[in-house]
């Protein structure tokens, strides 16, 4: 698209989404839209579970989840597509590519609506998959009712925040007077299990069904 005259820009919240793996190829911009207090590497990962449980104990809720989330959040990334396409040249036709990560492991909707869907249990606030998953490996055990209820009240409550922040991206285009000539395609790369065939996230194993 670059080629055949696009402006082309990228803003990914992803990790696995960007320079780092060639994925900036074709972009004139590409922004990586992660938390720079993140710690990125296999010891900072665990580092990183160890932190979120102490700051879920003492720490305000607002501060444990900008310190804990390693992701930008969907706000974030729609205020930078507006920004883009606001300063974009407007004589060439544009291509931008978003990429969210809020209904992604760890799941950290923002506060306010922590509460929006049965079953948030502050004690699990901010748990990550993983972590989770060596627990229940290490206790043999699967996901208890609460355990459960609550990861669905926050699956929940972040896909609610994502399609929020999605119709405030349409409005902005509707109020530009662009999205007539917009084509707007909205895709996801894998699901979440809950507990299904004892599983938790997206595992890298099937499942014969």
């Amino acid at each position: 698209l670059r080629d055949r005259g696009y402006q082309t820009t990228a803003l990914s919240a992803n990790l696995f989404v960007g320079p780092g793996y060639g994925l900036d190829q074709g972009f004139e911009v590409f922004c990586e839209q992660n938390n720079r207090f993140y710690l990125a590497s296999s010891p900072g990962v665990r580092l990183q579970y160890a932190i979120s449980g102490l700051i879920r104990d003492w720490a305000p809720a607002t501060l444990a989840r900008f310190i804990s989330m390693p992701l930008g959040d969907a706000e974030q990334i729609v205020d930078n597509a507006i920004a883009s396409i606001d300063s974009r040249d407007h004589e060439r036709p544009f291509f931008l590519f978003l990429n969210f990560m809020d209904a992604h492991d760890p799941l950290f909707p923002p506060i306010e609506l922590n509460n929006r869907f049965p079953g948030f249990d502050p004690t699990l606030y901010g748990v990550w998959y993983d972590w989770l998953n060596y627990v229940l490996a290490q206790q043999g055990r699967t996901l208890n009712a609460r355990e459960y209820d609550h990861i669905r009240s926050q699956y929940d409550a972040s896909l609610y925040y994502l399609d929020e922040q999605l119709k405030r991206l349409i409005t902005e285009l509707d109020a530009r007077g662009i999205s007539e000539d917009t084509m707007l395609v909205i895709t996801s790369d894998h699901g979440e299990a809950f507990g299904e065939h004892d599983r938790l996230g997206h595992d890298r194993e099937l499942y014969a069904e």
